[in-house]
């Protein structure tokens, strides 16, 4: 993958909501006379990191499959925006350190751990990915992502406060 995409459909699953309606329950709303206008989340790569946090967190990956799996476009780099312009670097350390650990939890084989690196890493310092690494944290949030909407049980949610509510007391212990 060359940019960033989020999941919009799976096919033959009339019940999936895909990432840019849940996005929509939780996105902020200057307007908004509710707590909306409170949210934090200004775009929707910002569920993106959210789920790909929790992918990385539980080992949660969807293997993405274009028959079965309609992909939305984001954008091509990390964002930029004030909220998440240092999280890039960090999430990128996190991905490759579970990538690392997986295979070598105390990162003895310098070998295998120079390996990864050359594999997930790429040369391009605004990505810092290569193609294999984006694929790789796709799986990862859209995992993320079907675990978010299993804790919803297949909904959006009601409102933000639900919202953190639902992350903080089933996902953070």
């Amino acid at each position: 993958m060359n940019r960033f995409f989020y999941l919009k459909k799976i096919k033959n699953n009339s019940e999936f909501i895909g990432m840019d309606n849940f996005f929509k329950e939780i996105e902020y709303d200057k307007k908004s006379k509710k707590e909306k206008n409170f949210s934090p989340f200004k775009e929707q790569m910002d569920l993106f990191y959210i789920c790909l946090l929790i992918g990385i967190k539980f080992k949660e990956k969807l293997k993405i499959d274009s028959n079965n799996h309609v992909l939305g476009d984001m954008t091509a780099n990390w964002t930029d925006t004030i909220n998440l312009s240092g999280a890039k670097d960090l999430v990128v350390a996190l991905y490759v350190a579970t990538t690392i650990e997986e295979t070598d939890k105390n990162y003895d084989n310098k070998k295998k751990v120079q390996s990864i690196l050359n594999h997930k890493l790429g040369k391009d310092p605004i990505r810092s990915l290569s193609e294999e690494g984006m694929d790789e944290i796709h799986e990862y949030s859209f995992g993320g992502y079907l675990k978010l909407l299993k804790l919803f049980k297949n909904k959006s949610p009601e409102n933000l406060s639900d919202f953190f509510d639902k992350i903080a007391s089933s996902l953070l212990k």
